[in-house]
C-alpha cells in the first residue's frame, strides 16, 4: 500500500510532505530514504509519536523530520504549509471525513497533492473489521468526499496484496491560484 501511495504522491526534490497517521513509521522511512523532501508526520497515538522520535532521531536532529501528536481534524499547522499530504489506512477512523479533508485543503499549497490509500469495502467487511470500528467506503464515496472538499483532478488507482486484498489510492490536487491580471 505504501508503494502505491508513494507512486501517486509523486514527491519532487525539496517538497514538504505531511503524513497523517504514521503508525509504525514505514512510510516515513521510505520518504526519508528517497531523500527528496522534508517530512512532517502526525499521529493521535502518543506511543506512535514516541516510537518515531526514537526510531528517527537522526532525521529529526537533521531537521528532515518533525513529528506531532495531533488530530487530523485540527492540524497544528499554518495555511499552505505542505506540497503534499499522504495517509495510508487511516480513513476508516476519521469521525468527520469532511473536517479532515477541509484541514488538508487548508494546509496544502496551491497545486498540492492529497493521497489517501485504503482497503476496499469488500475486504474490510470480509475481515469483519467493520465490527471493530472501521468505517468502510466505496471508491465513489471517497472521490465524492474529496471533490466536495474542493480538490480537483481526482484519480483512483488500485493494487492488490496477499495481506491487504484489493486496495485503492485516491489522489486529488488543490486548485492552482491564478495570478491577478492588470486591469
Amino acid at each position: 500500500m505504501n508503494t502505491l501511495a508513494l507512486r501517486n504522491l509523486n514527491v519532487q526534490v525539496g517538497q514538504h510532505v505531511l503524513e497523517i497517521g504514521f503508525g509504525g513509521g514505514d512510510l516515513i522511512e521510505r520518504l526519508l530514504k528517497a531523500g527528496q523532501s522534508q517530512v512532517t508526520a502526525i499521529d493521535m497515538s502518543h506511543t506512535a509519536v514516541a516510537t518515531a522520535q526514537s526510531r528517527f532521531k537522526q532525521a529529526i536532529a537533521a531537521n528532515r523530520l518533525m513529528t506531532h501528536q495531533a488530530s487530523a481534524e485540527a492540524m497544528p499547522f499554518v495555511d499552505s504549509m505542505f506540497d503534499a499530504i499522504v495517509t495510508v489506512n487511516t480513513l476508516y477512523f476519521w469521525p468527520d471525513v469532511s473536517a479532515v479533508l477541509s484541514e488538508c485543503q487548508r494546509c496544502l499549497k496551491p497545486g498540492g497533492n492529497l493521497v489517501i490509500t485504503y482497503n476496499s469495502k469488500d475486504f474490510l467487511e470480509a475481515q469483519q473489521a467493520t465490527q471493530f470500528g472501521f468505517q468502510a467506503y466505496e471508491v465513489s464515496e471517497v472521490e465524492t468526499f474529496i471533490k466536495a472538499a474542493g480538490f480537483e483532478k481526482i484519480e483512483t488507482s488500485s493494487g492488490e496484496s496477499p495481506s491487504n486484498g484489493t486496495f485503492f489510492c485516491t489522489r486529488g490536487s488543490t486548485a492552482i491560484s491564478s495570478a491577478p491580471t492588470a486591469g
